[in-house]
């Protein structure tokens, strides 16, 4: 009779052999090991075409389904930006249009420097009437050039000069209450002839020559407090055109936290994929040859 350590060994040695079938289990109708890796591939190339369309496009957040929060947050962001971005761009408009009109002031400044030196010559007692009346020619002409820059200075169809008391609204920012807004009055502006006060002015006598320079002095201080005025205007815009490209400059790096690509990170990602893609085609590949065992024990 065998005895009872041979019997123990012959037991174990058909449970090991029953547990090693069990695990050699050869199936054709259900391929479970290649089901897996299919599903595995899947998944890895929904990653593989996210990854690649983040690649392309230097975006993190493609579609809302990557990040929603992130998305909506990026999104707002974006529509100040480009918002922030014509504000300046309306900036730089109105400072145009500022130094226009500094522009024919200047002229017209000008004009009233030589209104000025023309009425102190002829204010001497040292011309006959008939000189004054040569430089009384110069004189209206000049007054004249004034009077016709005052009326035709003008940005885009806007007067600026002729007394018109239009309203300017400079849109600065990119909301719609009154602190996104500059507005300037152009009737401030007025450089008319009688409105500087020198409608009645003449150098045809030396009376009337000297009676004009108190008009003349305060049509210059006039004429210089308006360009003092367009001065600070355009100083003031020039200050809100920094600030908002500094806040542009915030606003696209915060945005761009969110919503860029780290593009060396991206290609690492794309590299590890690539390797799990290969190595599971592969797995499929192994586990689609298993069934062909089972040829060999019908053949």
């Amino acid at each position: 009779m065998p005895s009872p350590i041979g019997q123990c060994s012959a037991l174990l040695k058909t449970e090991l052999y029953l547990f090693k079938t069990e695990l050699m289990v050869t199936r054709i109708n259900s391929n479970i090991g290649a089901l897996s890796s299919i599903n595995q591939m899947k998944k890895h190339s929904s990653a593989k075409e996210l990854n690649l369309k983040q690649l392309a496009g230097g975006d993190r957040i493609t579609e809302a389904a990557v990040d929603p929060a992130g998305l909506a947050i990026s999104e707002t962001m974006r529509a100040k930006a480009q918002s922030q971005k014509q504000g300046i761009r309306n900036i730089n408009d109105g400072i145009g249009l500022i130094h226009t009109a500094e522009g024919h002031l200047s002229s017209i400044g000008q004009i009233g420097t030589r209104l000025k030196e023309i009425a102190i010559k002829s204010s001497n007692a040292s011309w006959s009437q008939s000189e004054r009346k040569i430089m009384d020619n110069e004189f209206q002409s000049l007054k004249n050039e004034m009077q016709r820059i005052s009326e035709t200075a003008e940005f885009n169809g806007q007067k600026l000069l002729d007394g018109s008391g239009k309203n300017i609204d400079f849109q600065v920012g990119f909301r719609g209450d009154s602190n996104s807004r500059m507005r300037f009055n152009t009737n401030d502006l007025n450089s008319s002839v009688s409105r500087l006060g020198i409608s009645s002015a003449s150098v045809k006598s030396q009376n009337s020559s000297q009676n004009s320079l108190g008009k003349l002095d305060d049509m210059i201080d006039k004429i210089s407090e308006k360009r003092s005025q367009l001065g600070a205007m355009s100083m003031r815009m020039e200050t809100a055109s920094n600030n908002g490209s500094s806040y542009l400059e915030n606003t696209l790096a915060s945005k761009s936290r969110i919503r860029d690509l780290d593009m060396a990170k991206g290609a690492s990602e794309k590299a590890r994929l690539n390797i799990i893609s290969s190595a599971t085609t592969s797995s499929a590949v192994h586990h689609n040859t298993n069934p062909q065992k089972a040829l060999r024990l019908i053949g």
